[in-house]
């Protein structure tokens, strides 16, 4: 049969050849094409196992342990080498109203290096976060928690009082091993070799760190954990690469040498050149002007504090400070917006000001004479240096100085911020933020006994009405009636006016459009954008339908 196709083919002209070849290839690809059709009729595509993906990362891994992890890269880290309580619990349920709770552990869980996950190790983790010698970031926080061990996959936690954000404090507690930490001093866990090579019981286990002459890590590479319990990480490798500045993340990734960006400035999109994807994260956190009137006799007078922020054009301030990536915020809680008061909408803020007796004087400022003196509608705003605090506050005082309110900029480093002013509450106004990581839980912000340092309380605000509402909310279990009680006390509070509430930040990441799998959500804290990059993927596969049924 081939001999004759090839006699009869030899015996054709040279156009007659070409046709028939010609009509082959069609033939060929016709039903090249139908086959793929048919098999994309079939089948569908699903995330494929494999592939390396490499991050870009400003700043040095230091503590990648949970008890001291204090950056955000260390905690970013961590939520993939490590799991918490959340993770591990098959079951974790209130009792006596919420004054305990009990968990219940998986039993299948294990360390990387084979040695069973209990609640021992649970009940070791707290005890060293708790350990002053420890000086943990966390202790704070779980002053006064006792746990009881009931077995290895069962123990309660002992509050005192009923607490509703106890669950996300479990979402946020990830485990160390005891077998490997229980003979270390605590005074000797930071220049632990386990900070820098853990063995945790995360979707991934460390692989190898690449370290330059002058001591500089310039990578970290994490490899899908082997015996981990939950579902296997997509991608199998993760390379951070670290960088001393945004710029350089950013020529990093125009070069091809980094697949990702996290928490990238919004002015450093426009020198991307390579095409990208941009996820914007919606944040826990705020930012506001807030007010110390022990420090200013002006900003005492309720009208001034309104009038100040009536004033505030916030989407202006969005616009131009954060290049758009942000939402406004009017109260304490970024998840909500209080109704403004018609009231003070209807009078608007100059007139406040003069119903108030804050009269214009000859140099165009305003004044008050108070008890014979007169005194200016002047203050001083410290803010941290930084580029978009920076911004936002030179747009307030051009907003605020048209109405006659004479305003000084105080830029300081964030560190002399955080150590001199915040600490000895030594400033008229401060713009600083506030990050509700646990919960919607106000009370470090806005409860009076946390008007002094350590609290957080920088508007040093006080109000009986508002702490027993604080104090409410902490021991509502329902949802529901919790919502109900904060819209009451973001009302209460926002009528005060003790701040000036302007914006929640959007967290941005910029990847390459090859990884897939990206879910932007609110995040609690930015570190948590990463504890789902397990369920992000590089490739796809294709399997067949199920048959119709």
């Amino acid at each position: 049969m081939v001999k004759k196709l090839r006699t009869i083919f030899a015996a054709l002209s040279k156009s007659e050849k070409a046709v028939v070849l010609l009509a082959g290839v069609v033939l060929l690809a016709s039903g090249a094409f139908l086959l793929s059709l048919l098999w994309q009729n079939i089948t569908y595509a699903i995330p494929g196992r494999g592939g390396t993906y490499r991050e870009g990362a400003v700043g040095q891994p230091s503590y990648l342990n949970p008890v001291l992890a204090t950056s955000e890269i260390d905690k970013s880290l961590v939520r993939l080498l490590f799991s918490s309580v959340d993770d591990l619990a098959e079951k974790i349920e209130p009792l006596e109203e919420g004054r305990k709770w009990r968990v219940r552990l998986r039993a299948d869980a294990h360390w990387q290096d084979g040695t069973p996950l209990t609640s021992d190790d649970v009940i070791f983790t707290v005890s060293q976060i708790q350990n002053p010698n420890s000086i943990s970031p966390l202790r704070q926080g779980w002053q006064g928690v006792s746990l009881e061990r009931v077995s290895g996959t069962e123990l309660i936690f002992k509050l005192g009082i009923p607490y509703a954000f106890f669950p996300q404090m479990l979402h946020e507690l990830f485990v160390v091993p005891k077998h490997l930490f229980q003979d270390i001093p605590l005074a000797n866990w930071r220049i632990s070799d386990l900070n820098l090579r853990p063995v945790g019981s995360g979707p991934y286990a460390f692989d190898r760190i690449e370290i330059a002459k002058d001591g500089f890590i310039r990578s970290y590479t994490l490899k899908a954990a082997e015996n981990y319990w939950g579902d296997t990480p997509l991608i199998t490798k993760v390379s951070f690469l670290f960088f001393k500045t945004y710029a350089h993340a950013v020529a990093a990734f125009n070069k091809g040498q980094i697949d990702g960006i996290g928490g990238i400035p919004p002015r450093l999109l426009g020198d991307l050149q390579r095409t990208y994807q941009l996820a914007q994260f919606k944040t826990q956190s705020y930012y506001a002007v807030f007010f110390n009137p022990t420090q200013n006799l002006a900003l005492k007078d309720a009208a001034v504090r309104k009038a100040l922020d009536l004033l505030v054009d916030r989407n202006n301030l969005i616009n131009t400070a954060l290049s758009s990536y942000g939402s406004p915020v009017t109260g304490p809680f970024p998840t909500l917006r209080p109704a403004p008061n018609p009231a003070d909408s209807a009078a608007g803020p100059i007139a406040l000001l003069e119903a108030a007796g804050w009269q214009r004087n000859e140099e165009g400022t305003r004044a008050k004479t108070i008890k014979d003196t007169s005194i200016p509608l002047s203050f001083t705003l410290t803010v941290p240096d930084l580029s978009f605090l920076v911004t936002t506050a030179s747009q307030l005082k051009a907003a605020w100085s048209k109405a006659g309110i004479a305003v000084q900029l105080e830029v300081l480093p964030l560190q002399e911020v955080l150590e001199k002013k915040i600490k000895d509450r030594s400033y008229e106004a401060i713009l600083f933020g506030n990050n509700l990581s646990t919960g919607e839980d106000t009370f470090s912000f806005w409860h009076s006994s946390q008007k002094f340092y350590p609290g957080l309380n920088l508007a040093l605000y006080e109000s009986a009405k508002a702490d027993e509402l604080i104090e409410s909310i902490r021991q509502t279990l329902d949802a529901e009636n919790r919502r109900s009680l904060e819209e009451e006390l973001g009302a209460l509070i926002t009528s005060h006016t003790p701040a000036v509430f302007l914006y929640t930040p959007s967290y941005l990441f910029v990847a390459d459009k090859q990884v897939k799998g990206i879910e932007p959500a609110r995040l609690p804290a930015p570190e948590d954008r990463l504890r789902q990059l397990p369920q992000w993927y590089l490739y796809t596969k294709r399997e067949l339908k199920p048959p119709a049924s």
